[in-house]
């Protein structure tokens, strides 16, 4: 039986997946198979990638719930790349839940994510499943930059004798990520935008909402904004406009908010004699009542983000209302299994620079910074989901450790939500664990720490 299953192996994200796994430095303490619909490709890939004969094949027909059912049996962790995932990606789910398989996908499609909370959440708390869509770049950098400006703003405040995490006194409030990218979409990513664009329009809408996905509503960001700009203490400002994954990247931050603060309100009614100056781990893990979270794609100059965002938002009406122009695009433009050459992704690149205010007086201000050497929507996408996948199997690599699946039981090191499963997000999920396994990466690093400390003291 295999550790890991990658479903849609063949596809474009799959090849370069099973390419990485075939590489790990831990690649000797876990077992994995390849899946996919065509037995010819899987077996070209084989040969593609000179895999082992220890990897298994198997082959997938997502339209045969049977079939995806016996597939989903085997595996410990499903990796599953076949989109739009709101066709595809259910009875994947229903699976896994239904056997007690944890599960990472790479959809960034919140409508869909929105279903399956509604539909798996409590089931998976059941059989004690861990599913986390949205373990790309759809939503890694953005839930992380997030969760660790928290973390290290929770201590700052705890330093200096704010350490009651029970209200707004001591929340996270504003948190503003920057992005400057370096990267090309791929066909299969245009054709899963047109895809949601035939989505039943109420349960779009449902999914625009603010806090979609959360099982607490915070305070709401606009649904549009042109022209964004962050100030970071003696750095030079930040201007930019409207990121096209902002919509899923706040609502899966979003949903770790909720969860957070869930978790910590849960644990007040269940010790109510616990002291308001007591700080717990889940008191320092909420972000508090007061936090919003918003994110932007960094332009050279205030003109031209306005003007790429409202070009974006003319291209979603005319892509929405005129049929022939969205024939078009889905003809000469969505061609899945497409993407960028092998040169341009090692020349891809991605900074994510967060900053996060407090709602203390004077307020406390931390910058959390994110730097991905390399493509990040596909190689080192399969990087971030390969590791989330393998976050739920062993300890990081730099944990020197001989252990392998077989003796190693990674659930009970996972944060506390992960330990009674359900459907969570990669920081909820993994938290540490994952932050560890992508900075052992080497081209995955991470900053964090409060600018303008001496107003602060």
């Amino acid at each position: 039986m295999p550790d890991i299953v990658v479903l849609g192996a063949t596809g474009f994200t799959g090849r370069l997946i099973s390419r990485y796994l075939a590489s790990h430095p831990q690649s000797g303490r876990f077992s994995w198979a390849i899946a996919a619909r065509s037995k010819s490709k899987l077996s070209e890939l084989v040969k593609e990638l000179s895999l082992s004969a220890d990897v298994g094949i198997l082959e997938l027909n997502v339209k045969d719930e049977h079939n995806v059912e016996q597939v989903v049996k085997k595996a410990r962790v499903v990796i599953n790349t076949v989109g739009p995932f709101s066709l595809y990606g259910t009875p994947v789910v229903r699976a896994c839940v239904r056997n007690a398989v944890h599960y990472v996908d790479l959809t960034g499609d919140i409508a869909w994510a929105r279903d399956i909370v509604i539909e798996y959440d409590y089931a998976a708390t059941k059989t004690g499943a861990i599913i986390v869509p949205s373990c790309g770049m759809d939503s890694v950098p953005s839930d992380m930059t997030a969760y660790l400006s928290n973390k290290t703003l929770k201590a700052a405040l705890e330093e200096a004798g704010h350490n009651d995490f029970t209200g707004k006194g001591s929340s996270a409030q504003d948190s503003l990520t920057a992005y400057q990218l370096n990267i090309r979409p791929s066909g299969g990513t245009l054709n899963t935008m047109l895809t949601k664009l035939d989505d039943d329009p109420v349960k779009v809408s449902q999914s625009r909402k603010p806090y979609s996905l959360s099982p607490a509503i915070g305070i709401p960001i606009p649904s549009f904004k042109g022209l964004y700009k962050l100030s970071i203490p003696e750095e030079k400002p930040l201007v930019g406009g409207y990121f096209v994954m902002r919509g899923s990247n706040t609502a899966i931050v979003q949903r770790t908010y909720g969860l957070f603060e869930t978790q910590a309100i849960e644990e007040e009614l269940n010790r109510p004699s616990l002291p308001s100056h007591v700080v717990t781990l889940a008191r320092k893990q909420r972000y508090g009542p007061l936090f919003k979270y918003d994110e932007f794609v960094v332009k050279h100059s205030a003109v031209k983000a306005v003007i790429a965002s409202y070009g974006f938002a003319l291209m979603m009406l005319l892509l929405t209302y005129v049929r022939p122009i969205r024939q078009f695009a889905r003809k000469f433009m969505t061609q899945p299994g497409d993407g960028p050459s092998e040169e341009e992704m090692q020349k891809g690149s991605l900074i994510g620079t967060n900053l996060t205010t407090s709602s203390t007086q004077p307020p406390v201000q931390v910058k959390s910074v994110i730097k991905i050497t390399g493509d990040p929507g596909y190689l080192k996408t399969a990087t971030m989901i390969s590791e989330c996948a393998l976050s739920l199997l062993l300890p990081p690599a730099s944990v020197r450790s001989g252990e392998t699946t077989k003796t190693y039981s990674a659930i009970p090191t996972l944060p506390q939500l992960a330990q009674r499963g359900g459907v969570l997000t990669p920081v909820t999920a993994f938290g540490d664990i994952l932050l560890q396994r992508l900075t052992d990466t080497g081209s995955f690093e991470f900053s964090s720490s409060v600018v303008d400390k001496q107003k602060h003291v």
